[in-house]
């Protein structure tokens, strides 16, 4: 699911989620703007929970 996300949300989902980086330092490492990390994680989290979601759709509707 990473792999949908533009280099620069995977970067920030990334560097938060799974390098547990603050969000300061997460941007200090890839020389952006905080405000554009913060930017870049909220986007990339709601573009990976949307695709989660589309995952589990079609499990909804199976007949145990």
């Amino acid at each position: 699911l990473l792999d949908t996300l533009s280099d620069d949300k995977r970067a920030m989902v990334v560097a938060v989620e799974i390098e547990q980086m603050t969000i300061p330092e997460a941007a200090e490492a890839l020389a952006i703007p905080a405000t554009t990390a913060q930017t870049r994680l909220r986007s990339g989290r709601r573009e990976l929970a949307q695709a989660v979601a589309r995952l589990k759709a079609p499990n909804r509707w199976r007949v145990p």
